[in-house]
């Protein structure tokens, strides 16, 4: 029994589903390619950006406005679906812009970005430090049984993603 401390029982999970699989002579690297296979590839990234001091909090507070006023319509020529704004409480479905209330959860700077094709987009500042942090969360379909090509589309996704909202993002600094 271990109590209020998620890594450890995660880590005592792991160590028993290693053990499971070794004794149907499996691996963790099998198991996780048929997870891949019938649930489809998901890969997560984060992308962290630290401005310290005044302007920092300035530019910051800037990058926020700049999403939350000028949302782009795309990311990686993906349509932006629905915008997500739990410090304003709403739900955003473009094109459309139509607009409803966000129920259930406390107030909190952040944006998110559901694309067309699965993506979210996750932007946050950080409330103890001078960062702000963008969250990214793909999917790639494996339907034909292709989990490397999957997980290097998944990649690449990602990687023009975290350029493109690099560029906006610096663009949006250097204004400030």
């Amino acid at each position: 029994f271990v109590r209020d401390k998620d890594a450890v029982s995660s880590c005592c999970f792991f160590a028993e589903m290693a053990q499971w699989l070794k004794d149907q002579n499996r691996t963790l690297q099998q198991f996780l390619c048929e997870i891949y296979l019938k649930y489809g590839l998901y890969l997560e990234d984060l992308y962290s950006l630290t401005i310290k001091g005044k302007k920092g909090s300035e530019a910051i507070s800037a990058i926020m406005t700049w999403f939350r006023e000028k949302t782009p319509e795309t990311f990686n020529r993906t349509q932006v679906i629905t915008i997500r704004d739990i410090e304003k409480q709403t739900i955003i479905h473009m094109p459309s812009c139509t607009t409803e209330q966000l129920p259930g959860l406390p107030r909190s700077n952040v944006l998110q970005f559901y694309l067309a094709d699965g993506t979210t987009i996750s932007l946050r500042p950080s409330g103890t430090e001078p960062k702000i942090k963008f969250y990214f969360s793909v999917k790639e379909d494996t339907s034909n049984g292709d989990v490397q090509g999957a997980l290097k589309l998944a990649q690449d996704k990602i990687h023009v993603i975290k350029q493109e909202l690099i560029e906006t993002v610096n663009a949006v600094v250097q204004d400030k």
